[in-house]
């Protein structure tokens, strides 16, 4: 199934990048980000590289995504205007 991402402005507050072992004892990387969004403090996920733009309002692609066992939640896509 394909969605259509959504534009948003945000702040980026925070970005991190992490790791850790998976059930079958592989790594599993992350990136997160702690992002400002209509006076509103949130922590998505992404796929998107935003350490650069730390304190800066970016205008960036989301999606919404759900796992088998986890509530939707958004997910940073892109960043608009980058490569």
């Amino acid at each position: 199934m394909e969605t259509n991402p959504i534009a948003l402005k945000v702040r980026v507050l925070e970005y991190k990048e992490g790791s850790f072992k998976g059930k079958d004892g592989t790594d599993v990387n992350y990136n997160s980000a702690l992002v400002r969004f209509d006076g509103t403090i949130l922590r998505m996920t992404a796929k998107a590289d935003l350490g650069k733009y730390l304190d800066k309002d970016i205008d960036v692609a989301v999606e919404i995504v759900a796992g088998a066992n986890s509530a939707p939640k958004l997910r940073i896509v892109g960043v608009a205007g980058a490569e």
